[in-house]
């Protein structure tokens, strides 16, 4: 009789035994999940500032060679027109 209490303590021990190590289990991965999810929204925030910062740049830069092709032309017109009155004026 007494080793069938020790086999049925057995087993309910081997059965809480897998349980908590299956939910111990369950929750560190749980965190470690967590945790990656953190990290990668981070980085994924640091890349999306880095190409806005790059947007802006380039912004920036075609927005000023617009600016000089734009000064280039208005001034090739107004030459174009002083030598147009200088030849009706002549």
């Amino acid at each position: 009789m007494v080793i069938v209490y020790i086999i049925i303590a057995l087993v309910v021990g081997l059965g809480v035994g897998i349980l908590l190590s299956h939910t111990s289990l369950k929750k560190k991965l749980e965190e470690e999940g967590r945790a990656l999810l953190k990290e990668a929204e981070e980085k994924a925030e640091i890349i999306k500032k880095e190409k806005m910062l790059q947007a802006k740049e380039k912004f920036l830069q075609l927005k000023g060679e617009h600016k000089t092709s734009s000064r280039k032309k208005q001034q090739s017109n107004a030459s174009r027109k002083q030598n147009q009155t200088k030849r009706t004026n002549t």
